[in-house]
């Protein structure tokens, strides 16, 4: 509470517990990785000092824990359940220094994209029921689609 006044917030600990992380992913990239790309340059250095003359509030976060997450992979057509590793972050901004909101959140979505490489991926099996599953969720809108046209063609030959 010491801190909220100052210029630099310092934050003991975070805990997030169970968060649903929805993780997106095509050939070339992933909503993780569009998310660190549309962070402002102004948050470039890592968990370092702040850069001078930065607008932004200063923050060092103690501790930074992520706690049971599970994780939906969503890729063309296979969506898959994953439990991630829990994620522990210590002395964001720390050791020192301050770092900005945005630096922060690199920091967190960094160690999200990492945990997420180094997770256990789904079995085949559990791969193969889930794009059987979205083909059949999908066969009567195909097969709606087919026949409107189908009317449609009727109509224009009439």
């Amino acid at each position: 509470m010491g801190s909220v006044f100052s210029d630099i917030l310092e934050i003991d600990s975070i805990t997030i517990v169970q968060p649903t992380i929805t993780y997106e992913t095509k050939i070339t990239t992933d909503n993780i990785r569009a998310l660190l790309a549309n962070l402002p340059e102004s948050g470039a250095a890592s968990s370092g000092s702040a850069e001078p003359g930065e607008d932004s509030r200063q923050l060092v976060i103690h501790e930074l824990r992520i706690l049971d997450s599970q994780l939906n992979l969503v890729a063309a057509v296979v969506t898959a359940p994953i439990v991630l590793t829990d994620i522990e972050i210590r002395d964001i901004g720390g050791e020192g220094g301050s770092t900005s909101a945005v630096n922060a959140v690199r920091v967190v979505l960094g160690e999200l994209s990492r945990s997420i490489l180094n997770s256990d991926l789904p079995s085949l099996d559990l791969l193969r029921e889930s794009v059987e599953e979205r083909i059949q969720d999908g066969a009567p809108k195909v097969e709606e689609a087919a026949e409107d046209l189908g009317g449609r063609l009727r109509g224009l030959l009439n």
